[in-house]
Formats: C-alpha cells, sequence, structure tokens
C-alpha cells in the first residue's frame, strides 16, 4: 500500500509545540501519539504513516513582494519553508517531502503591512495541478490530508481541489482510492504548549473509477451552462489578457461538451466524433498555459508589484483544468477509432460504450445495438443489400412489415427458436410490402428530438448503416448534420 499526505499550511513561524500529538488511525478505531513534541501535525502523521511521501503546500504570502518579482518571491518561501522543516520541530523526515509555493491572497501585518490582492481561482486550480502532477508520478492507493494549519480559504479550496484531483486519478489509472481527511483539535488560547491534542479523522472516503467519471461529467456538464467563453483566464482587474492558444482551447472546450453530454446521454456516435478527435489536440501545450496562469511558472509579468502590495492580475478558471483531466482520462484509455468509409465499427463503439457510459445510457447502447443487429439479419435473410449505406430507417420500416400476425422481427426471432428455415419462398411472397417498406425507408424526414435520445443517437433518419463481412457500422447523413448538432447543443 502506497499513501501520501498532503498538508497545507499559512504561517509556520507563529506556531507553539505539542507535546504527545494523538492521531485517529482508520479501520478500527485504535490511536497512534506521536514520540516527540512537534509544532506540527505533520509530525505526527508522518510517523503515523512511516512510508508516506508528503506533497506540502505553502502559501507566496509569507514572502514579502518588495523582492521585487514573483519567481523571487516564491524562491524566498522555498527557502524559508524548509529553514522550518528541517528543524525538526515540524516534520520527522525532511527527505520524504516535497514543497510548493501556491499564490495565495490576504492583508498581513507584522512589522510592515503587505497586501496579496486578486482572486481565489489561481490558488484552486494549482493546488489541483500540482495534486493531480504528484499523485500520478506516486501512484497512492491511500491519500492522507491533513487540514489543521492552513488558514481562512486555505482548508476549504485544498479540500476541494485535491478531492478532485484524486477523482481524476481514479478515473486515469482506473483504481480504487482511499482519502483520509484529519485535522487537529484546536491549540489552546494564550499557552506556550499544549499536550495530547487529538489529530481527528474527520473524513474518510473510497474513489471508485466508475463513479470518478461520472462525477467528471455531472462536474463539467453544470460548467457548460455557466462558463460562457471557453477560454483558461479571466481578466481581475479589467486587464487585457495575454495571448494564449485561443483556437485550442475553443477546440477543448467543444470537444468536452460534446463527449460530456453524448456520454451522459448514452449517445453513441456523437461519442465516439468526440474521442477520435481529441489526440489531435495538444493538451501538454494547454496545461502549461494554465500552469503559467495559475503562477507555477514564468508569470512574472502577471503580477503588478507596488513596495509591499502585489497583484494577480489574472485569474484561471477551474472549470479549464477539468477540461484537462477529462481529456487526460480519455486518453489515458488509449482508443484510437477507426473509420470505414466514413463510418464508426461495431467493435469500437462497443468498446467505448463499455469504458465512458454510466449504467443506464450503456444499457441503452446495448438494447438498441442488439435490436440493429437484428435488423440487419433480417435484410441478409431476406437477400436484402446490406453491404451499401441505407437509412437506419429502411431496416426499420422493413423489420415493422406485418406477417401473419406479427412483425418480420418477431417472426424472424420465432423461426430461429424453432431451428431456423428458408425465407426464400418468404421473400417472394412479401416481395411488395418489403420494396415498399424500402421506399418508406429513404424517404427524407427531419430527425425526432426524442427518438433521438431514446434509441441511443441511433435516430433512425439520420444514421446510415452498413455491414461488412460479420461487423456493422454506423455513421450520421452528413445532409443532416447541421441538425443533429442542434439537438446534442441543446441538451442539458
Amino acid at each position: 500500500m502506497v499513501d501520501l499526505i498532503i498538508s497545507v499550511w499559512g504561517d509556520p513561524s507563529r506556531w507553539k509545540p505539542v507535546n504527545g500529538y494523538t492521531v485517529e488511525m482508520p479501520d478500527g478505531g485504535c490511536f497512534f501519539t506521536a514520540s516527540k513534541p512537534y509544532k506540527s501535525s505533520l509530525g505526527a502523521l508522518m510517523e503515523a504513516f512511516p512510508d508516506a511521501e508528503v506533497l506540502l503546500f505553502a502559501s507566496s504570502t509569507l514572502g514579502n513582494p518588495s523582492v521585487g518579482s514573483y519567481s523571487r518571491l516564491v524562491s524566498g518561501v522555498e527557502g524559508d519553508v524548509w529553514y522550518f522543516l528541517r528543524s525538526g520541530e515540524y516534520c520527522s523526515d525532511p527527505a520524504r517531502v516535497r514543497v510548493v509555493v501556491f499564490p495565495g491572497i490576504g492583508r498581513f501585518e507584522r512589522g510592515v503591512v503587505k497586501s496579496f490582492i486578486g482572486w481565489l481561482g489561481q490558488f484552486r486550480v494549482a493546488a489541483f495541478l500540482k495534486t493531480l502532477d504528484f499523485i500520478l508520478e506516486c501512484k497512492p492507493s491511500r491519500v492522507v490530508l491533513d487540514l489543521t494549519h492552513g488558514i481562512n480559504y486555505m482548508p476549504t479550496y485544498t479540500r476541494l481541489s485535491v478531492f478532485d484531483a484524486i477523482t481524476c486519478y481514479s478515473a486515469i489509472n482506473r483504481v480504487e482510492v482511499r482519502l483520509l481527511a484529519y485535522n487537529s483539535e484546536p491549540f489552546p488560547e494564550g499557552a506556550g504548549e499544549a499536550s495530547g491534542l487529538n489529530i481527528m479523522l474527520v473524513e474518510d472516503h473510497r474513489f471508485k473509477p466508475k463513479w470518478a467519471l461520472s462525477r467528471l461529467y455531472d462536474l463539467l456538464a453544470s460548467s457548460f451552462t455557466t462558463w460562457l467563453k471557453p477560454a483558461p483566464v479571466r481578466s481581475v482587474f479589467r486587464c487585457k489578457p495575454p495571448q494564449y492558444s485561443e483556437d485550442g482551447w475553443r477546440r477543448l472546450y467543444k470537444c468536452v461538451e460534446k463527449l460530456v453530454r453524448a456520454a451522459s446521454w448514452g449517445l453513441i456516435i456523437p461519442l465516439a466524433e468526440a474521442v477520435e478527435e481529441l489526440p489531435s489536440i495538444d493538451l501538454a501545450s494547454l496545461k502549461c498555459e494554465l500552469e503559467r496562469f495559475s503562477y507555477l511558472r514564468d508569470c512574472d509579468d502577471l503580477v503588478e508589484i507596488r513596495g509591499s502590495s502585489l497583484t494577480y492580475l489574472f485569474s484561471p478558471v477551474y472549470e479549464a483544468a477539468l477540461l484537462l483531466a477529462l481529456g487526460k482520462v480519455i486518453n489515458s484509455l488509449g482508443f484510437r477509432v477507426q473509420r470505414v468509409d466514413g463510418g464508426f465499427s461495431e467493435a469500437d463503439l462497443k468498446g467505448l460504450a463499455d469504458a465512458l457510459l454510466q449504467k443506464t445510457p450503456l444499457e441503452l447502447f446495448k438494447h438498441e445495438w442488439s435490436q440493429l443487429r437484428d435488423r440487419v439479419k433480417l435484410f441478409k435473410e431476406l437477400g436484402l443489400d446490406v453491404g451499401g449505406w441505407r437509412r437506419l430507417k429502411a431496416y426499420t420500416e422493413v423489420s415493422n412489415v406485418r406477417f401473419r400476425g406479427r412483425s418480420l422481427l418477431e417472426f424472424m426471432r420465432e423461426v430461429e427458436k424453432e431451428g431456423g428455415r428458408d425465407f426464400g419462398a418468404l421473400t417472394n411472397e412479401l416481395r411488395c410490402e418489403v420494396e415498399k417498406a424500402l421506399a418508406e425507408g429513404e424517404r427524407v424526414e427531419n430527425p425526432e428530438s426524442r427518438n433521438f435520445i431514446a434509441h441511443a443517437g441511433l435516430e433512425r433518419n439520420v444514421t446510415l448503416v452498413s455491414a461488412r463481412g460479420e461487423s456493422i457500422y454506423v455513421k450520421y447523413d452528413e445532409k443532416l448534420r447541421d441538425r443533429v448538432d442542434k439537438i446534442i447543443k441543446e441538451l442539458t
């Protein structure tokens, strides 16, 4: 079992020692007591989980803007945090710790007044990106989240970002992960030291891959109704945003929007189209841009410093991070959709459905595809051509032709149960009715929105079908494409 501890720190210079920190352990209600006094709950948790790697979030507000640039400020904060870690009073083994400085905000008065002005988006996005990177690197089965020493917004946004990052990791690697969130009892006011404070387990959550993917769909589905512009950054103070890959972000937004809508409603062809397009989008470059807007790299020009005041001029959009994450999830599955004469194969569609559809949409797709296979089989039994592209409506109309009190499709299924028979005579007997059904099937009508959803996107008016050997291929009629896209866009 691989453990990862994530801890978030405010200002450690004011913390005081606790003799005998006691950690509530999972599974069994037992407790672990630290071997020595620590000024941080991190030390006790590192003893309780002795093999865990540690990711420590520190705030840029520990530094002083007067150093002149944001990169210098971050370097100074890193040095100060390592000074505390190496003292032995805050952690048990500094070699297991990795420090990341995030862009914080607030006004502070300790000798000198210093201000960090901006929104909270940069902290939340930075925490999400770095957590996901580190989790993908160390591949933990348990994440121990220490929220004891965060101040103001830090515990809330850290918990949200870590929760979402674990969600993405579970979906990407298709593994179960457990989150254990901890918080300590408060330090006695005015005391020089304390003894026997409990570090309490306040949350115990298990992430499973299917649930994680579904939650990602839900998070993004709601954002598509509120995020008006597919851009990775907002101007906080009406400044002109720096250049970014506008076309790349727009493509990613549209692709993931289509994917989420298709997966949520079980629309198999639009889902395949989105998965097909995604590998052509440069996610790595877009991630670098989002890291810049999150003040994690090459960002000196994105802040304004005046004396002891620092202003973050722009704020990253959290939904942009989720777009990248879902893109990474889909690419991790390794699907490479191959078209034949513009159509998607049965094997590819079934693979996508099993991996990306939730339970109810998946059952809907399986039912519709089973119906489609039976209709193609009926055409073959009747000696009708299935190699060219026919409208699905033609297959439907022929299968509904009445014969001896039931449809042809029902008749074929009954015959199969009885051991089969020769359909040759039947074809001659029904030739006129079948020809009428084929002619009706080729009449173009507007797609019906209700049927589009109810039949897994395989709406009979717009879907074209072709059978090559034992495999079936489907695609949309390009002449009706604008109507299909309108239906998908209106789904919420």
